[in-house]
């Protein structure tokens, strides 16, 4: 019977509204959605999968629990589209290789139900899944070589929160027109990464945001235990008519070997814990009594100075700072971020666009100290330089946290709004994670990670090491 409904709509009725494509997803795939939330400020897990079907929605961001199933929605996503939609193309990027092979594990799981595999060019293969309408479906791990290729009419980035910044750059070229959709699915697990980023700028790239968490997926309790259920504390009866999936012995599975900041962050989708982040006292938002402050404005009777961070392959950094002669505070108002430049480049880049650098030469700059070509290269324009003298990367973030804030609560580091590289490079730089205590808590060491992203990051320290003296 599964197979007979599933060819007639396939082939000569596709789902037409929301309720029907429920009702195909259940019938083909075997797997069904809840359509609506158990939290009331959070999204059904299914709208979002109706919304890109039918075309709604050209950008979506999702922000799931972990273990909620958004690689499998999205893997049921991918049936539905594949098999009504003829000629359609899909690229699926896992955040992880594990995470892409999980997503191709679900397909042929879909695939090997009874008659499926009669409307499929082939078996599905690791990389890739065709049908016979021309449809293709291809799965990979997210590295900038996989991204840098292909123009599908809907790509999708899984686990976005652990990708790196070149691959995400990568993955923004791809697309075919003004109809390519763009996916976002992700647990946000870091404090200020790349999910926190996406959806802080929502609004102003388009791009629809939907929530839920572990409650929104669970199943619904047949008879509430009450205080004997372990997940009470946090429950109180509120989602026993829950209308997902996911047993409520699994959700307490996972909970009891969480800690409970990672619990509240990966199952209940509240704010992540700042733990393990360099400087946690960093605040993004611009606003008043933030680091983020548009009283960090270029100011024509100070002198400008430069911080600069070398790099090639990746985006070099240079912040133009000034330092108030009042207060002593640190102004960066604008910054420099572009890969594949010359260091005598990046200083003509920033002398020859005067729209876009309007400002005063430096006095000076501070380059890392083991960058000869850059330091050289500043100094044939005239620019003196002063290297950060035994700077040491642990102890850098440790000054640096002093500038971001004081031991009284003063912020002396502005950085302009205009400064989104940096501003996103500092949220993100951590320190190195070691292996958990005895009791399951993440541990991290003194040294900050080295990471695609910390160019940002490495500059502002190296400013904030100079000047830690009032030099």
């Amino acid at each position: 019977m599964v197979p007979a409904m599933a060819r007639e709509a396939m082939a000569i009725t596709p789902p037409r509204n929301d309720t029907e494509l429920w009702t195909w997803l259940k019938r083909v795939t075997g797997y069904k959605f809840a359509r609506e939330a158990s939290c009331p400020d959070h999204d059904a897990p299914f709208q979002w999968m109706a919304d890109v079907y039918f075309g709604r929605e050209p950008r979506v961001a999702v922000m799931g629990s972990r273990g909620s199933g958004k690689t499998q929605g999205s893997a049921c996503l991918h049936w539905a589209s594949g098999a009504t939609t003829p000629k359609t193309t899909i690229a699926h990027f896992g955040g992880t290789m594990q995470q892409a092979l999980q997503c191709q594990a679900y397909v042929k799981i879909i695939s090997a139900r009874e008659g499926l595999a009669s409307i499929l060019d082939g078996e599905p293969q690791t990389e890739k899944t065709k049908w016979q309408n021309g449809a293709l479906l291809s799965i990979h791990t997210a590295t900038e070589k996989q991204a840098s290729g292909g123009h599908p009419h809907r790509k999708q980035a899984d686990e976005f929160d652990l990708w790196d910044w070149p691959v995400y750059q990568k993955f923004l070229g791809m697309g075919v027109g003004e109809d390519t959709q763009t996916i976002y699915t992700s647990t946000r697990s870091r404090k200020y990464g790349l999910m926190y980023n996406l959806m802080k700028d929502a609004d102003k790239k388009g791009i629809h945001v939907y929530r839920y968490c572990v409650w929104d997926v669970k199943a619904e309790c047949v008879g509430c235990l009450k205080s004997k259920c372990e997940l009470w504390e946090w429950c109180q009866g509120k989602h026993q008519h829950s209308q997902g999936h996911i047993p409520r012995s699994a959700v307490v599975d996972k909970a009891l070997q969480m800690d409970v900041q990672t619990m509240r962050t990966e199952l209940f989708c509240e704010e992540p814990s700042a733990s393990g982040m360099c400087w946690p006292m960093f605040d993004p938002i611009p606003r008043e009594g933030s680091n983020v402050t548009v009283a960090a404005e270029y100011h024509p009777d100070w002198p400008v100075f430069w911080g600069c961070d070398d790099n090639y392959e990746q985006p070099a950094c240079i912040g133009l700072w000034q330092e108030d002669p009042n207060t002593g505070f640190l102004h960066l108002f604008d910054e420099y971020y572009r890969p594949h430049r010359m260091a005598a480049e990046r200083i003509e880049d920033i002398y020859g666009d005067t729209t876009r650098y309007p400002y005063a030469h430096p006095e000076f700059a501070i380059p890392d100290a083991t960058a000869a070509e850059l330091a050289g290269a500043l100094q044939r324009a005239g620019i003196p330089t002063f290297s950060p003298k035994s700077y040491k990367r642990s102890e850098g973030v440790k000054v640096t946290a002093r500038w971001i804030r004081d031991g009284r609560g003063v912020r002396m580091l502005l950085i302009h709004p205009r400064c989104t590289n940096i501003i996103r490079s500092m949220g993100a730089h951590h320190l190195k994670e070691m292996p958990a205590g005895p009791d399951g808590v993440a541990m991290f060491s003194d040294e900050p990670e080295k990471h695609s992203d910390d160019h940002g990051s490495d500059m502002v320290s190296y400013v904030a090491w100079v000047k830690r003296h009032g030099g």
